[in-house]
């Protein structure tokens, strides 16, 4: 991307990118349609797909975070002229986050805050029932979420897949691996897909 070569990045990008859901990719697509669409007219319609489309792949992962984060910002940065604008700039921000706070991710508690307090600002009347309507899902992601950090403390996750030596620090690794994938059996979040 540095030397410009988007012909190589978008084929890099076609053959990678629904085959490694790793969050750094992800935000370097994200990044690189930011640099490249910019000057079309409809840059804000493209990166809104290109947020979208990220989302639906990446934005369970623990990690995705930054890309709820920066998804929402950029909703915000948005001009709306009109109450009719406004309205759908409010929904559309209302739907983001109360998707991105149902899903156990570093900082699940923060992203809480921030839709609470976008709620108050926005109507403080209806932001008691709205947040109440959400509540209780967050409550359960949350719990999720510190129960996950507990589970794969230790974990490493970028390493070599090679044959076990029967080293202790494999060993271990090997018993963090196990305890997380019996904890994703338990089904914590209590899902049905």
């Amino acid at each position: 991307m540095r030397s410009r070569n988007y012909e190589q990045v978008e084929k890099l990008f076609q053959r990678c990118l629904m085959k490694v859901l790793q969050i750094d990719l992800w935000k370097c697509y994200i990044t690189y349609v930011r640099e490249t669409k910019s000057t079309l007219p409809t840059y804000r319609e493209k990166m809104k797909q290109t947020y979208t489309f990220a989302l639906e792949h990446v934005g369970k992962d623990y990690n995705s975070t930054p890309v709820w984060q920066e998804y929402i910002q950029f909703l915000k940065s948005e001009e709306a002229h009109g109450t009719y604008a406004e309205n759908q700039k409010i929904q559309t921000i209302r739907k983001a986050y109360q998707q991105a706070v149902v899903v156990p991710i570093v900082g699940v508690e923060l992203l809480w805050r921030d839709y609470s307090a976008f709620e108050q600002e926005v109507n403080q009347a209806m932001a008691k029932k709205l947040l109440e309507s959400v509540s209780r899902q967050y409550v359960h992601t949350k719990r999720a979420s510190v129960e996950y950090e507990t589970v794969t403390r230790g974990l490493v996750r970028g390493g070599i897949s090679t044959p076990l030596q029967g080293t202790a620090q494999e060993m271990q690794q090997l018993q963090i691996w196990r305890r997380f994938i019996a904890w994703e059996k338990s089904n914590p979040l209590r899902t049905t897909d």
